[in-house]
């Protein structure tokens, strides 16, 4: 996550703010919760939700950094799709 071009692309960011921003609105709008029969969440649900995500970063970062380990000279950049990144064992 924190490699080459992390901070390069502000539409990442706006990208990622428009979602936080719809998720917010369609768990806490009285017309959604209407619409959806669904209720708000607690601060309680979003810590276990933000750990359980948290979690799952950590895994996948790790499961990066160990696969790049194990095959020096072969890390897969980031910018390659999964049809040309196979190519490279």
């Amino acid at each position: 996550m924190f490699g080459d071009g992390f901070w390069s692309n502000p539409w990442a960011f706006v990208g990622v703010t428009g979602m936080v921003l719809l998720q917010l609105l369609f768990t806490y709008a009285p017309f959604m919760n209407v619409a959806f029969h669904i209720a708000p969440i607690s601060s309680g649900v979003w810590g276990r939700v933000l750990a359980v995500a948290a979690l799952v970063f950590v895994l996948v970062e790790v499961e990066t950094w160990w696969t790049n380990r194990a095959r020096p000279g072969s890390r897969v950049d980031s910018t390659q799709s999964l049809a040309t990144a196979g190519n490279n064992r």
